[in-house]
């Protein structure tokens, strides 16, 4: 009986190994992805980030937008900042 409660409590440390693990590629994943964000927007801030490019498995889309105020005769324009790396996107809503 010992043994088959050895067993399963070895089996059990070794999902949450495996789990652990998952969960420390997608957290490096993540992370990268914000390091390659930061760079972009960087370089949009500069000026010389063209609307639309990849560098590999990094690629980005800048769209232009206007938003008219439901009150007032204004318009706010923005832009959305779209970074796509390994399967994952985050957005940016930049003045």
């Amino acid at each position: 009986m010992a043994v088959g409660i050895m067993g399963l409590v070895v089996v059990g440390c070794l999902k949450l190994t495996l789990v652990a693990q998952r969960t420390l590629r997608e957290v490096a994943v993540q992370r990268q992805l914000l390091d390659h964000a930061r760079s972009l927007l960087i370089q949009d801030k500069r000026g010389v980030l063209p609307d639309r490019g990849s560098e590999g498995e990094l690629s980005w889309e800048i769209e232009k937008k206007d938003q008219q105020a439901e009150q007032g005769n204004f318009s706010l324009s923005y832009r959305i900042i779209t970074v796509h790396y390994q399967g994952r996107n985050v957005q940016f809503h930049m003045p």
